[in-house]
């Protein structure tokens, strides 16, 4: 991505951000040429520990008519060239030297529930909504961690990740328009 080492000028920029009183949204870019499980994992590690304010993480995507795109192209590391709905930033259409795109795709997936996991508000968060932190640490994050917990218990991990991918399909699906694609 053609940055140098930013992760002190990362922690550095949401210190100056919280003295402001801005809130700060920390997000990562996977399936980078590079990228291995291990390194999907310690991103989302380095990402939890970050105190920034919430999260957003993305697949790396090689849209049309970028540089990244034809480098990407030139690696062999595209594996989807012209499903272009599949272009959410939460599909895997590239693969890395290290991972095939399922790999990637189940990576980003499991390590976003077990090494990042339930939404951990920063101590700045929890100073500027106290009421929103509390009910969100012991209401809402309790019965949904409950109920979450029990359906993995009774369906499993694969079933839980067979699911997600589904609702990614769903994304930028339109059924009126199916009938014009012509494959």
């Amino acid at each position: 991505m053609e940055k140098d080492d930013i992760v002190e000028a990362a922690k550095q920029a949401i210190e100056n951000c919280h003295r402001y009183g801005i809130m700060v949204i920390g997000g990562l870019i996977f399936g980078l040429p590079d990228d291995d499980e291990d390194a999907v994992r310690e991103n989302y590690l380095f990402l939890s520990e970050l105190e920034a304010d919430a999260s957003y993480c993305q697949m790396l995507t090689p849209y049309p008519k970028t540089k990244l795109r034809e480098y990407l192209i030139g690696e062999d590391l595209v594996t989807n060239h012209d499903r272009y709905e599949r272009y959410n930033g939460f599909r895997a259409n590239v693969k890395t030297r290290h991972l095939e795109s399922d790999q990637l795709q189940y990576a980003f997936w499991y390590y976003r529930q077990t090494a990042l996991g339930w939404w951990k508000p920063s101590a700045f968060a929890c100073k500027q909504g106290k009421v929103c932190t509390s009910f969100w640490m012991y209401m809402v994050k309790p019965v949904m961690k409950f109920f979450i917990e029990r359906q993995t218990r009774k369906i499993g991990w694969e079933e839980q990740y067979r699911r997600y991918v589904h609702r990614l399909e769903m994304i930028n699906r339109f059924h009126d328009l199916e009938r014009f694609r012509g494959d």
